[in-house]
């Protein structure tokens, strides 16, 4: 098991009160902040989104990095199967990136979503962003199912 999905079990079960972890190693937020980072960093590779992990002032766009971040361990995960030759090359860490950055975008300048999804474009949008844009817009309440629809699209 590569370290950091080590790191990120060890901080996973840091508040259990039956983890000898959690009596010997007590966490702190600093190290697992930085692990989550770190860990956002590697699955998504965008260090402009993973800077919004931090600010996350509209909730519905933190519902969106959150989940994001709920997913990143198995995105991690998927990228490493993909480069050892285990899965097919198809790999959305790079449209969820593009998606959330999208979808943060449009909460902070305060556009509504479901307009930017109707117009047409005058750019060159993926199909695929547009679609996470409207799956995110449409969980933006729930962080849970949002994290739940973006794991049924990673199989």
């Amino acid at each position: 098991m590569p370290l950091l999905y080590q790191i990120l079990f060890v901080l996973s079960i840091r508040n259990s009160p039956h983890s000898p972890i959690h009596v010997r190693y007590p966490s702190t937020q600093a190290l697992i902040t930085r692990a989550e980072n770190a860990l956002f960093q590697r699955a998504y590779g965008d260090t402009e989104l993973t800077e919004h992990m931090s600010e996350r002032a509209d909730p519905e766009a933190k519902n969106a990095v959150q989940a994001l971040m709920n997913t990143a361990a198995r995105v991690a995960e998927i990228q490493d199967r993909i480069k050892a030759g285990e899965l097919h090359d198809i790999d959305f860490a790079g449209d969820l990136a593009e998606a959330a950055k999208q979808y943060v975008e449009l909460k902070r300048t305060g556009q509504n979503v479901q307009d930017w999804l109707d117009q047409e474009s005058l750019f060159d949008q993926d199909e695929t962003v547009r679609s996470l844009v409207g799956m995110m817009e449409k969980y933006k309440r729930s962080g849970v199912k949002l994290t739940s629809a973006i794991n049924d699209i990673l199989g």
